[in-house]
């Protein structure tokens, strides 16, 4: 029988300070340069030359170039479930009704993506084509931040009219967050002939997320 892939193992920086700064160099070359080109047209040489060292430094710390992607990757996600999770702990003293909290948490959604553009981007195609690369680890601290996104809505739970808040809230954040990603990071050529603005792609996802949840539209929305 053909062996089977093993996804990859999630780096662990390291931990002497020359070290460690030499591998944050690295990442931020690359974010720097990813913002200016695709990943493709990016050669390990010009990540090391916009980083200032010399050849051969990335081959100590990465095991390649795709393996450099996903650790500035891993970076990301630790950023971003280090705010989410302050975000949801500013909310919790504030008196916000469902309709609210979901305008800002899918705002936090769009935001996230517009942000991050261009790193999500290659990061979605290269899982796609290659999948081993992306570590079990780094696809369980995105599972996190996505159950951080359900614990925020399970507050309303008393307002919505399922058998199963738990799992239509799990259901709901996976439907919301893939057309989010669809919608901004690829824009296929259906999406382009829709003429979608993004007030009105955050009202067709925040409809999505009531029916999910079984509660009735507003007026408004």
């Amino acid at each position: 029988m053909p062996k089977t892939k093993q996804a990859a193992k999630k780096r662990k920086p390291p931990k002497q300070d020359r070290s460690r700064k030499t591998y944050d160099a690295l990442l931020d070359a690359a974010e720097k340069l990813l913002k200016e080109k695709p990943w493709e047209k990016i050669s390990t040489v010009a990540i090391m030359a916009e980083a200032g060292l010399s050849n051969g430094a990335i081959y100590g710390r990465f095991k390649s170039k795709d393996d450099l992607l996903v650790g500035l990757y891993e970076r990301h996600d630790e950023h971003l479930k280090e705010r989410h999770r302050n975000w949801l702990e500013s909310t919790r003293g504030q008196d916000l009704g469902l309709e609210e909290y979901l305008d800002r948490e899918i705002d936090n959604l769009i935001r996230s993506l517009y942000e991050n553009r261009w790193l999500l981007r290659e990061m979605g195609l290269i899982s796609r084509i290659r999948p081993e690369v992306v570590s079990d680890s780094v696809r369980t601290e995105r599972k996190e931040i996505l159950d951080q996104i359900a614990e925020g809505i399970l507050r309303y739970r008393d307002e919505f009219d399922v058998p199963d808040p738990e799992r239509a809230v799990e259901l709901m954040v996976f439907a919301v967050s893939t057309v989010l990603r669809e919608a901004i990071l690829y824009q296929g050529p259906h999406y382009g002939t829709l003429g979608m603005d993004d007030e009105e792609l955050k009202q067709l996802v925040k409809r999505m997320a009531k029916q999910y949840l079984g509660v009735k539209p507003s007026l408004r929305s």
